[in-house]
């Protein structure tokens, strides 16, 4: 079940990136909108600020999202492989008991 979670989490942010792609004039606006904020040469009123906040908010979201869906996607889809570390039982071939990794 996770596995398929996994690959709907890929296709998902996969989705979300595509996304990011297409809007990246705005991402890029907003950065240079936020530095503007800070250098205190902002000229807007109300409502660009509150637009402003906004869309930080939104792409906040959307980069995190995007983030945790890629690292949970990968992880769930991967194959489990044997932990090295771990002992394994004795074989019925083994004379001595010791397990060889």
């Amino acid at each position: 079940m996770k596995r398929i979670l996994g690959y709907i989490f890929i296709f998902l942010a996969a989705i979300f990136l595509l996304t990011a792609i297409k809007n990246i004039i705005t991402f890029l606006a907003l950065a240079h909108s936020l530095l503007m904020l800070q250098a205190g040469t902002f000229k807007g009123d109300a409502y660009g600020f509150g637009r402003l906040i906004g869309t930080f908010i939104y792409w906040s979201f959307h980069i995190f999202a995007m983030i945790m869906l890629w690292r949970y996607g990968r992880k769930w889809t991967r194959k489990q492989s044997e932990n090295p570390m771990q002992r394994r039982a004795p074989e019925a071939g083994d004379s001595d008991g010791v397990s060889r990794l």
